[in-house]
């Protein structure tokens, strides 16, 4: 390995050690429980496997776009490269995928495509699983059907041809020729088990029964949503914990939420070391992956 890999992954273990003492200060003030432990092991579990599935996701999506890869080479660079977003900036992990799949021959526009088809399915899986906590549901499915059309190959063509023409350096982006519909349920898949995974951090506190499943789905789909679009809030409480109190309001205490917010970030964080350590334990890739790749 290069030597400046050396130093960006000690960027990132930095950073990500740094988070990681963060969250762990923050739980050790929680009102611990015999059976907190179990819950938060098995939210672990599903988490580290929404991880996983991610990581299976973005090869299919390459794969959506013409240009398909095995899952031994997706699954693995995609939850390492995870690691890398703790870096200020939020874009190196975007970068360490785009740099790897260059070297599989898969052009630049390709990689930026994925991505940005990504965020815009996840986006749209949130407001699904988000709406049965609005009060008004007609805002929520008028945001759904906003971004539902707004990825519907007509429309986005068109905006990606105009975004490759004011980049000012030739990006064309390839044409998108169906509807993104499995891409879709993926996508809800995906955040599906991070939902799961919040509920059995909260089932250490909440006893967790069938009816808590489609309102606390609800809340935490909400505040996933609001947290990607908006980091940080006023005052420096986050936007994903707000968004979960404000939403979980009347059915569980205030307290209890933000326990299980930060107890859920520090799972979190967890399942992305897990995950990656999987992709590189397994071998998956191995064959295929670039050695120099991020």
């Amino acid at each position: 390995m290069k030597p400046w890999r050396w130093l960006v992954w000690l960027l990132v273990l930095g950073f990500l050690g740094r988070k990681l003492g963060q969250s762990w200060g923050e739980v050790q003030h929680l009102p611990w429980q015999q059976q907190i432990l179990v819950w938060w092991l098995g939210a672990g579990v599903v988490t580290t496997g929404a991880h996983l599935w991610a990581g299976w996701l973005w090869g299919r999506t390459l794969g959506f776009l013409g240009y398909p890869v095995a899952s031994r080479w997706a699954v693995p660079l995609y939850v390492r490269t995870n690691l890398a977003k703790y870096i200020p900036g939020n874009v190196w992990h975007f970068y360490g995928r785009i740099q790897a799949a260059q070297t599989q021959a898969i052009p630049v526009p390709v990689t930026v495509l994925s991505i940005l088809l990504e965020a815009l399915l996840l986006v749209a899986t949130a407001l699904i699983v988000g709406a049965t906590r609005w009060e008004q549901w007609w805002w929520p499915l008028l945001a759904l059907l906003a971004v539902l059309g707004g990825i519907h190959p007509l429309l986005l063509n068109r905006v990606l041809a105009w975004a490759g023409r004011r980049k000012g350096q030739g990006m064309t982006f390839p044409p998108i020729r169906r509807y993104p519909l499995p891409l879709l349920l993926g996508a809800l898949g995906f955040l599906g088990l991070r939902g799961l995974g919040f509920l059995l951090v909260l089932g250490a506190w909440v006893p967790f029964t069938w009816e808590t499943v489609p309102p606390g789905l609800g809340a935490f789909g909400l505040a996933w949503l609001m947290g990607f679009i908006v980091p940080l809030a006023p005052g420096g409480l986050g936007v994903f914990e707000a968004t979960l109190t404000a939403s979980l309001s009347g059915l569980v205490p205030t307290g209890i939420v933000l326990a299980a917010a930060v107890g859920y970030r520090l799972v979190s964080i967890l399942a992305e070391l897990a995950a990656a350590g999987v992709g590189v334990w397994v071998g998956w890739g191995r064959r295929d992956l670039n050695p120099h790749d991020l």
